[in-house]
C-alpha cells in the first residue's frame, strides 16, 4: 500500500510542477493570451488540489495503520472529487492539443 501514497506524491509533485512552473510562469503569459492559457491548462489546478486533498487522506490513514485497510474506502470517498476535477480536464484535451499544433 505505500506504493499508492509514493505514487500519489509522485504525481502531485508533477502536478505542482506544472502549475507552478508553466501554467502560472510570466514567461508563457507574455508568450499567449490568457484564453490560451486557460485552454492549456484548464482546471489543472482543480486536478492538483484534488490530489493534494487524496495524499492527505492517504497519509492520515497510513498514520493510523501502515496496511493501509481502509484504502478502498479513501477512494471511493474520494471518486466524486476526482470526476468532478478529471472530467473537465480530460473533455478539454482534444482542444489542448490543437492548440498545441497551433503554437509550435
Amino acid at each position: 500500500m505505500f506504493e499508492v501514497i509514493t505514487s500519489e506524491a509522485s504525481y502531485l509533485r508533477s502536478l505542482r510542477v506544472a502549475v507552478f512552473h508553466f501554467q502560472l510562469s510570466p514567461a508563457l503569459r507574455g508568450a499567449v493570451t490568457g484564453a490560451q492559457v486557460q485552454q492549456l491548462f484548464s482546471n489543472l489546478s482543480q486536478v492538483k488540489d484534488t490530489s493534494e486533498r487524496f495524499l492527505l487522506q492517504l497519509e492520515d490513514h497510513l498514520d493510523q495503520d501502515v496496511f493501509l485497510p481502509g484504502l478502498g474506502e479513501v477512494v471511493l470517498k474520494n471518486c466524486p472529487a476526482f470526476h468532478r476535477a478529471y472530467v473537465p480536464y480530460v473533455t478539454n484535451q482534444m482542444y489542448q492539443e490543437q492548440l498545441m499544433q497551433r503554437l509550435m
